[in-house]
């Protein structure tokens, strides 16, 4: 979080959290996170099987709330997260990183 903040260039966050037994069930450290300061984030998108979980974290942080788009499904996540310009910034846990990966490398082949 500290190098997003660190960025003064307006970007995009796409947020990609499971709880699979790789992963942990317990995502309660998603509370451990800063998110008070996003600077110059003009949106957030979270996917993942805790895509909830994550938007309800990140708004509590008193980000505003129609910046913040939840994604259940990856697809539609990366999808709709590519459907802008602006600079990108992707965070994925450990079960999340290679689908994310693969899911972003597929939409900009095609």
């Amino acid at each position: 979080m500290r190098i997003l903040n660190e960025d003064e260039d307006e970007k995009e966050l796409l947020f990609v959290l499971n709880d699979n037994l790789a992963d942990g069930r317990d995502v309660s450290w998603i509370w451990d996170i800063n998110f008070d300061n996003l600077n110059h984030v003009a949106r957030i998108i979270t996917s993942g099987t805790r895509a909830y979980d994550m938007a309800i974290r990140i708004k509590t942080a008193n980000y505003p709330i129609d910046k913040i788009e939840a994604y259940p499904n990856l697809q539609e996540a990366v999808t709709q997260f590519y459907k802008t310009s602006v600079k990108k910034y992707v965070i994925a846990n450990y079960t999340a990183l290679q689908p994310t990966r693969s899911k972003i490398l597929k939409l900009k082949k095609d």
